[in-house]
């Protein structure tokens, strides 16, 4: 029993980080309070996805940029777009590629 531990011990550090340059799965989070705006019969709950881009350089979520989304009512931006929109020059860079490189995760909600 105490291998099982032990092996535990060393296994969890280990979960918190990820490889360098990686990248998260889109995940959902939603509120938990309700709102209801003015002149609204129901109360609705916010809801959205994130995705991280964790860095290149150590892989650990330390320095978070975060890249929400704006006025969107008919959500038609998903994250892969949203990404994509922070390509510049010629030849097409990528300021989140570059920032990532330097150290920043980004997160883009």
């Amino acid at each position: 029993m105490k291998k099982n531990y032990f092996l535990l011990f060393l296994v969890v550090p280990f979960l918190n980080y990820s490889q360098p340059g990686s990248e998260s799965a889109i995940m959902s989070i939603n509120a938990t309070i309700p709102y209801q705006g003015y002149g609204e019969s129901t109360a609705h709950v916010g809801t959205g996805e994130y995705k991280i881009f964790y860095d290149n350089v150590d892989g650990v979520l330390d320095k978070p940029i975060f890249f929400v989304d704006g006025f969107d009512p008919n959500d038609s931006r998903d994250i892969p777009s949203m990404y994509s929109l922070l390509d510049f020059g010629n030849p097409v860079e990528n300021l989140a590629d570059l920032v990532r490189d330097e150290g920043y995760d980004i997160v883009v909600l």
